[in-house]
């Protein structure tokens, strides 16, 4: 059992620690430090912890994109027991506390506390080919963001000067081409990589589910094995319903959490549009909704959270899409007598 707690405050240009530790008298006892946000941080940081003879530690950082990748990583490699949570766990924690300061090193002290109390799961980096992936999916949709603005410039540019319209014009080829390399670069690692080819395939076999979205998929979800069931996945991505109601007073309409990966939420909404209208399995779903007097949003919402229980069943399977899958299943239920 680990009883070295390490908070982490990560910013651009450096990082806050704040180490709860048992000394060699067997007191706890806290330490505070910071460090620059580079391989020599990263290495003073270790000569920190082995100053205090802690061997081991509990390591927790707020998910900040490029800033606590590189040493989340450079902790997990090392031994470290690290773990990444959500910004908004902590300023909640934060908050329950009743905090009235508001800095880096505070910041530190509270993470750690929440390590220590909350115990949070092991975080464990993806493979590299699912780095790069998700490195290539996000550059694009950035990419195509630009163009879209660039090409709003050029909706009248009969109105503009010559110099100016062939600037843009001249800017959004050059997008327009980053794009394809892009997509080319995702083509070369998918052949390169089987197994993430062979879930490429078997999502192209999900209505609804064409190969840029197959792409948003894989490179948003982490490895599948993360999740212990469907729920745990819906939850990741927030497409799952919040419900809100206090006594007999308080009774609000349920909407979609919205408390997760915003862009794997982005990536399935028209999946989920074109799946409830050509998907036999949400067709189905969605007609129920329907009936039930749901409005289309929320039919929509309820689509998003199906098409991604469909996508667990079957990279967790490694099978095809069945569209009788359901009918199967209970078939095959009765048949073994576990439904009267």
């Amino acid at each position: 059992m680990i009883n070295n707690f390490l908070g982490i405050d990560v910013s651009k240009d450096r990082f806050d620690v704040f180490l709860s530790f048992i000394s060699k008298k067997g007191k706890r006892e806290t330490r505070k430090r910071s460090f620059k946000n580079d391989d020599h941080g990263f290495q003073g940081l270790l000569s920190f912890l082995q100053k205090h003879n802690v061997e081991q530690v509990k390591a927790c950082m707020e998910a900040t994109g490029c800033y606590s990748e590189a040493l989340a990583e450079f902790l997990h490699n090392t031994g470290h027991f690290v773990s990444v949570v959500n910004p908004y766990c902590i300023k909640s924690y934060a908050r329950s506390k009743l905090t009235r300061q508001k800095n880096d090193q505070t910041d530190a002290e509270i993470i750690a506390d929440c390590c220590q109390r909350q115990e949070p799961t092991r975080w464990t980096p993806p493979s590299p080919e699912l780095k790069k992936l998700k490195h290539l999916y996000r550059c694009s949709v950035a990419l195509k963001d630009e163009l879209i603005l660039v090409n709003n410039h050029l909706e009248k540019k009969e109105r503009l000067p010559k110099e100016v319209a062939n600037a843009w014009e001249d800017l959004a080829m050059n997008i327009a081409q980053k794009i394809e390399t892009i997509k080319n670069s995702v083509r070369e690692l998918l052949k390169q990589h089987k197994e993430l080819l062979e879930n490429f395939q078997l999502l192209l076999t999900i209505p609804g589910i064409g190969e840029e979205s197959a792409v948003a998929i894989l490179a948003e979800v982490p490895d599948i094995e993360v999740f212990r069931n469907a729920r745990q996945l819906a939850a990741y991505a927030g497409v799952i319903p919040r419900n809100i109601t206090s006594g007999s007073s308080v009774y609000a309409k349920p909407r979609l959490s919205k408390s997760g990966s915003q862009p794997l939420r982005k990536a399935l909404f028209f999946p989920a549009i074109v799946a409830k209208n050509h998907n036999p399995i949400i067709m189905s779903f969605c007609q129920r909704l329907k009936e039930k007097g749901k409005h289309n949003m929320a039919i929509v919402g309820s689509a998003m959270r199906k098409l991604l229980h469909i996508v667990f069943g079957i990279l967790r399977s490694k099978k095809a899409f069945d569209p009788d899958h359901i009918k199967n299943y209970r078939a095959r239920r009765l048949t073994e007598g576990l439904v009267l």
